[in-house]
């Protein structure tokens, strides 16, 4: 698990294991590590791009997204993602503590509160209650 604060002190270099191919000819392909992998759940539960991680790793979307890691990126996109949207919303139940304005946006978009109820009918359909009082004192 890797902190948010803490990802500037990761190298690109240690994110990924170099895989040779079967003929030793050619630049190695790049196959996320556990590292990598946690790096880059860390920058999706911030909200960062699929661009923004491959550059902060010093490769492609297309490195991202090929046979060899295509798989489990998608993997750490979700849980990356499904992680900052959790942490959003228990910083949000903290501030609806504190905050009436925080508490009631809550409400509204959890809960389907409205600041204006609604109503069956219209003002013509409302009840008239009469109240009559018998004098039972004769």
């Amino acid at each position: 698990l890797i902190k948010t604060d803490t990802l500037n002190d990761y190298q690109p270099a240690e994110c990924f294991d170099k895989i040779k191919s079967g003929r030793g000819q050619g630049r190695p392909k790049l196959k996320l590590n556990a590292t990598g992998i946690a790096v880059l759940e860390a920058m999706a539960s911030l909200g960062a791009t699929e661009e923004e991680m491959a550059g902060c790793l010093r490769c492609t979307v297309e490195t991202l997204h090929n046979d060899l890691n295509g798989p489990v990126f998608s993997e750490c996109l979700k849980k990356g993602r499904s992680d900052g949207k959790m942490s959003l919303r228990r910083t949000q139940f903290r501030l609806a503590q504190e905050s009436a304005t925080m508490a009631i946006w809550l409400g509204k978009q959890l809960l389907g509160q409205s600041d204006n109820p609604e109503h069956d009918g219209d003002e013509d359909d409302k009840l008239n209650v009469v109240i009559s009082f018998e004098d039972t004192t004769k």
